[in-house]
């Protein structure tokens, strides 16, 4: 497997991994992980992350993200991007890895490439995240990287009749 940072040559393969992982969220006792039940309109989701991938880092807007490859499709991937122009000092993480991938350390291969790569981007001073308070590979992962719990949002949503807190934690840079 191969872990690279993308490219706009890369944002409808990953357009199209995250509507697969969308797909195992909560799918034969599968942890539920997102919010989305169904996949996400592929054109504009295109046009979102290429958008996003094209934004100079530190602008209003920007993301970046990188994936491992099994062959040439994307099997996981860890993302950073902004969340609003007041907030250009925050970065928001996101992370996910296809299920018959994981538990092989993948997490922390996508966890160090992130963490690695905030080191010299001066103008961040935080990251954060949210997941759901059930997720606890998730949490441990997030927590080993020094990640704190910040707040719950109690009932945040509702798949299948399930309530579901959601978890905000917050790491310092």
């Amino acid at each position: 497997m191969k872990l690279k940072l993308l490219s706009l040559n890369d944002v409808k393969l990953y357009c199209e991994y995250v509507n697969r992982h969308i797909l195992e969220s909560g799918y034969n006792d599968n942890i539920i992980f997102t919010v989305h039940t169904d996949p996400i309109p592929l054109k504009e989701f295109i046009e979102k992350n290429t958008k996003r991938w094209a934004t100079p880092v530190g602008e209003n807007g920007w993301g970046r993200n990188w994936s491992h490859f099994d062959g040439d499709k994307i099997i996981s991937n860890v993302n950073l991007r902004c969340v609003g122009e007041n907030s250009l000092h925050r970065a928001f993480l996101g992370i996910g890895i296809e299920f018959p991938y994981r538990k092989r350390g993948l997490g922390t291969i996508l966890m160090d490439t992130a963490m690695e790569w905030v080191k010299d981007k001066t103008f961040l001073d935080y990251i954060d995240l949210s997941t759901y308070c059930h997720n606890d590979p998730a949490i441990k992962l997030f927590k080993k990287f020094g990640f704190k719990e910040t707040s719950v949002k109690k009932d945040f949503i509702r798949i299948n009749g399930q309530s579901i807190d959601e978890l905000q934690m917050t790491l310092k840079l």
